[in-house]
């Protein structure tokens, strides 16, 4: 049992290892993060099978002051807003196919995010879309003050049909 417990510890290490030490903001994950990372991972966040593309979540870590909430107007047979951040390069966006209830949820992540210095958002890739940077869909961010899920969220939301 030991030796399930030290692998898994250097396994983390290792992780922690592979983030750029120059960012700090990674100080914020902890044991439990990537454990959740691990078990998560047990099998893809995102697949489409007709290309065999699969995406994994991973933690992405940023200085607040590098992000920005946004709303981006999707058209799913009605325009509808969903709740984006976004970071340098990169937007993190929820489901397109749920009708959030985008204050509630910015409400939410103001809370998350007043006075903590990192953010930590947990996603997979989507897409690279030439002059506009990657595109990831949100499934867990922390900060100092706490967690907020997209599972949780998204509880009692209407799912658009097409």
């Amino acid at each position: 049992m030991k030796i399930i417990k030290y692998s898994l510890s250097f396994f983390s290490l290792l992780c922690l290892l592979s983030f750029d030490p120059a960012n700090s903001n990674y100080s914020l994950l902890t044991e439990d993060d990537f454990a959740f990372a691990r078990e998560d991972n047990l099998s893809p966040a995102i697949t489409i099978p007709d290309s065999g593309f699969e995406s994994f979540n991973i933690w992405q870590c940023f200085s607040i002051n590098e992000i920005e909430f946004l709303r981006s107007e999707v058209d799913y047979g009605s325009v509808h807003s969903v709740p984006t951040i976004q970071a340098p390069n990169l937007s993190f966006d929820l489901d397109p196919d749920l009708l959030w209830d985008t204050e509630k949820i910015f409400s939410n992540w103001n809370d998350l995010i007043q006075d903590a210095n990192s953010i930590c958002i947990f996603g997979a890739f989507l897409q690279d879309e030439p002059g506009f940077g990657s595109f990831w869909y949100i499934e867990k961010i922390k900060t100092d003050n706490g967690y907020w899920s997209r599972n949780e969220a998204s509880e009692n939301l209407t799912r658009i049909i097409f």
